[in-house]
Order: C-alpha cells, then structure tokens, then sequence
C-alpha cells in the first residue's frame, strides 16, 4: 500500500515543473491521464455540468498555470462525452468543442464546464439522458489558451515535442493501469462525485464504497483501493461529516500528492 503523507512531503517533487521563465509567460502544456476505463461523472446543477480530471505537466522548464488558467485540447487524444440513456442505451459523442477546460490545482487537476445549452444543441434534451461522463482518450495533451500579450507564446516546436515524443512516452506512466495511476483516478471521481451544494454535509467514506461499486468489477486492483481508502479516512474521521468543499480541498492535495510522484517517474524517464 501507498504510503499516505502529508502533502508538504512532495513540494520537492513538485519542483520538478517550477518556474523558470517569467511570469506572464505561457505556462505548461499539460496531459490529461486517460479514463482507461474509469469514466468521469459529470453533475449538472443551474444548467451547467461539470467534472473534474487528473493531469499532469509535460514541459518542465515552463511555468506552472494560475488556477483558473483556461486550456484547450491539442489535436492529438480527445474527450468523449458519453450518455446513458433511459431506455438502457448508450449514446457517445465527440465533446472537442464541448467543455470549458480550467486548471484546479496547479499542474494536477482540471475542471471541466459544460454549459447545458451545448447540450440541447445536440438535441440532448429530449432524449433525457439519466447520466453524463466524461471519457479522456490516450495521449490526450491539452494547451493553455494563448494571451494576446504573451512575450514567450508556446510555438509550434513546443507544441509538437510536448504533445507528441513527451505525450506519447507520459502514456506508459500515466495512460496505463497501476496502482498510484488508479489511486489518482479514484480520487478523481471520488472529487467528482461530491455534492455540489456546499451545505450538504458528505460521509466520504461512504460516498467512496458507492464510487467503488460503480467501477466496472475487475478493474482496481486492491492495493489502488486501499490506498483511496486510506485517503478517504485521513480526510474525514469515522462518525463527522463535512462539507464537500472541505473534503474536496483535502483530496485535491491527496491527488496532487499522486500526480507529483508520477510526474517525478516521467521525467526521470524523460532523462531530465
């Protein structure tokens, strides 16, 4: 089992995608880590649905985003949205130009928005869909929407390496099963899955089993849910409920933790 540590105990490994260039220059080029089977739910709430996906940095000597920088799918990978319909069906749907895709937590995690108006473009509406999820392909490399005033833009050289030798090399470390992988994919759906009115108190460790269950039998390994469990009691203690807000924050940081350790196995494979 992963051992669980405070997330202080990474910020070393977390060095390795410092800033090296100035501020306003274009920060990473970032890989969204493939579902590989492990769909993202999407909860809908005031006629927008949103979720929330694992990445990581693929450019080492660029600057880490802001929270809230805005990205955008590279041509390579792609994101799937897929339907679950009433009557037992399964509708997927390209969704490239779909989402709103923002950083959450540095270089580790993103949100992604998608307004119900997109939705009833698609006609979406009167099939009345029971479920929304979200399916990142491999090798999928999103961009940081470019600023006008941008002394040091991402060029195509940057764009290419990053998405294509370093993307294609980041799936062996993050595409794939394993266990700290699919740690930080459980943690994923686990944030994912919280409620969005931030009132409602959440007993996490419950919500976990729930999401557990909801994965496909066969497709964790124990020593992955072991370890998100071990997460889910150190961010909430047996007998209290907190806040999703709360509890969000704490896994954001347990995440953070996973990514960091695999993006510090990438790049050492990377021979940085």
């Amino acid at each position: 089992m992963l051992k669980i540590r405070h997330p202080s105990a990474f910020a070393a490994v977390a060095l390795i995608c410092f800033a090296a260039g100035r501020a306003e220059a274009a920060p990473q080029i970032l890989g969204l880590v493939a579902s590989n089977g492990m769909l993202t739910p999407l909860q809908c709430r005031d006629r927008l649905c949103v979720g929330y996906l694992a990445s990581f940095c693929l450019q080492e000597a660029r600057e880490a985003p802001d929270g809230g920088q805005e990205y955008r799918l590279a041509p390579r990978g792609g994101l799937t949205l897929i339907a679950g319909l009433p009557d037992g069906r399964t509708l997927r749907l390209p969704a490239r130009d779909l989402p709103t895709i923002r950083t959450l937590v540095g270089f580790t995690a993103v949100r992604i928005d998608l307004p119900e108006v997109k939705l009833d473009a698609l006609g979406l509406r009167e099939l009345a869909p029971t479920s929304l999820a979200i399916e990142v392909a491999p090798e999928t490399t999103i961009m940081p929407v470019a600023a006008v005033d941008d002394p040091d833009p991402q060029n195509p050289d940057d764009i290419a390496e990053a998405a294509g030798p370093l993307r294609h090399l980041a799936a062996e470390t993050f595409d794939r099963p394993g266990e700290i992988p699919d740690a930080a994919r459980l943690v994923g759906l686990l944030i994912s899955a919280l409620p969005m009115d931030a009132a409602e108190p959440v007993a996490l460790h419950g919500l976990f089993h729930r999401v557990v269950a909801g994965v496909a039998p066969g497709r964790l390994g124990a020593a992955a849910v072991a370890d998100v469990d071990a997460i889910a009691k150190s961010c909430q203690k047996p007998g209290e409920a907190s806040s999703g807000p709360a509890l969000g924050a704490c896994l954001e940081l347990r995440q953070f933790n996973l990514m960091s350790i695999l993006n510090g196995r990438f790049w050492a494979a990377a021979g940085s």
